[in-house]
């Protein structure tokens, strides 16, 4: 029997959309680890120029790439229960991706909540809102970057996974 081309076209389709999500996600991930030393380096005075514009980039890629993710997750987990895709998280990662993914995001955590850390415990004065403090872009980043590409990566091992065991089950006589 021959291959339906529908199927190519949407195993294609998905492919395409994985490598965006992987590659937007890289790249957004290797800015955030620039804009986090940046961001510690100049603290706790808010980024400019060309760290301010790539904050900015960061953060808008955000929205492509978490939305890309977002309809892949669902797409690729619509078959699934709720209580198995909880179970699943980082489970398909090998074991140095699944330690990176978490350092980069308790990292990330760090970056983020550490402005306000600070000005609460009066280390550094009061910020007027006017500019994100220089740690938070990189550190949400990090976070959210490093999560859409593990996350992505995992759901595909398992999905995939998943799918070569149905396979094997319903070639059995």
């Amino acid at each position: 029997m021959a291959p339906n081309p529908s199927f190519k076209r949407t195993n294609m389709m998905s492919r395409l959309i994985d490598t965006s999500i992987f590659a937007g996600s890289l790249i957004g991930l290797l800015a955030s680890v620039v804009l986090a030393v940046v961001g510690v380096a100049v603290a706790p005075a808010p980024l400019t120029g060309l760290a301010d514009s790539v904050s900015k980039g960061v953060m808008f890629g955000l929205f492509p790439v978490g939305g890309a993710f977002v309809l892949r997750y669902n797409n690729l987990t619509q078959d699934t229960t709720p209580r198995e895709v909880q179970k699943w998280g980082y489970r398909g990662c090998p074991p140095w991706m699944r330690y990176a993914c978490y350092g980069l995001m308790i990292a990330g955590l760090v970056l983020f909540f550490m402005p306000a850390l600070f000005e609460s415990l009066g280390s550094i004065p009061k910020s007027d809102g006017s500019a994100f403090p220089s740690t938070v872009p990189g550190g949400f980043g990090l976070l959210a970057y490093s999560a859409f590409f593990g996350q992505l990566y995992s759901l595909k091992v398992l999905a995939n996974q998943t799918f070569q065991g149905s396979r094997r089950q319903a070639a059995r006589p």
